[in-house]
């Protein structure tokens, strides 16, 4: 691969890459590779179905969760805060190891916080950094004593 190869497999270079290996009866992936400067290896694996890019990877296998089922996930918690019944991260992660009918790992559930920070409306869900658990803060103990009360 020469040095100023682009290594960006979600590139607009590789998917054309990609594409004219496709249109191509003979495919010779040196020639499309140094084309589109790209990696040839990288290019012949993805072509043949062998690898795929990181994001692609990430959407299928590495999710529990498929993009519609996560969007419904945050309808639901977004249903159960507006009623008042308060989604902790134990009720979440259950609500979708139900779902998935596998656990999910230590990780999952704070990355899918992450991924919807703005479609969240929980209050509960969100995480604490230092500065903000040292201090008391007014909004949280407002809406717990609301809920108590």
């Amino acid at each position: 691969m020469s040095s100023n190869a682009n290594n960006s497999t979600d590139s607009e270079a590789f998917r054309s890459a990609i594409a004219a290996a496709d249109a191509q009866r003979c495919r010779n992936y040196s020639k499309i590779a140094k084309e589109f400067n790209v990696c040839r290896t990288t290019l012949s694996r993805r072509h043949r179905g062998i690898t795929q890019s990181i994001s692609m990877a990430h959407q299928t296998k590495e999710t529990a969760l498929s993009l519609h089922q996560e969007n419904e996930l945050v309808k639901y918690i977004n249903t159960l805060s507006d009623r008042g019944i308060p989604p902790t991260l134990r009720l979440t992660q259950n609500l979708t190891e139900n779902m998935v009918k596998t656990p999910l790992g230590k990780n999952w559930l704070p990355r899918f916080i992450e991924r919807h920070p703005n479609e969240l409306h929980s209050l509960y869900l969100n995480t604490f950094n230092l500065t903000q658990k040292r201090a008391d803060n007014h909004h949280c103990l407002e809406l717990y004593f609301k809920l108590v009360s």
